[in-house]
């Protein structure tokens, strides 16, 4: 999945239906509840944290596709979901430079 990701940026419109989402149930159950009409947001996400865990991955996603209090439904803004993705890039940072 995560080869095809700045190809997706491109071109959302082939996220939703791509066969390298639908080998992911997890992550295609998460695109589909709260990224369906946003492909270019999760595609972002996704890259953001592509060194990372796909766990956290998921878990960016859901953060972020989750309204929080006060925040007009799929806003996507969220401050816990800030602090994760930058705790998932500074993961995938150090990774990097172990390697």
């Amino acid at each position: 999945m995560r080869h095809y990701l700045h190809t997706f940026l491109r071109k959302p419109g082939a996220l939703a239906n791509s066969t390298a989402l639908a080998a992911h149930s997890e992550l295609k159950a998460v695109f589909d509840e709260m990224y369906a009409g946003r492909p270019r947001e999760f595609a972002s996400i996704m890259l953001a944290c592509e060194d990372a865990p796909i766990g956290a991955c998921i878990e960016a996603l859901r953060r972020r596709g989750a309204p929080s209090a006060g925040a007009r439904p799929g806003s996507g803004r969220d401050a816990i979901a800030e602090k994760a993705l930058a705790q998932i890039k500074l993961i995938g940072a150090v990774g990097r430079s172990v390697a």
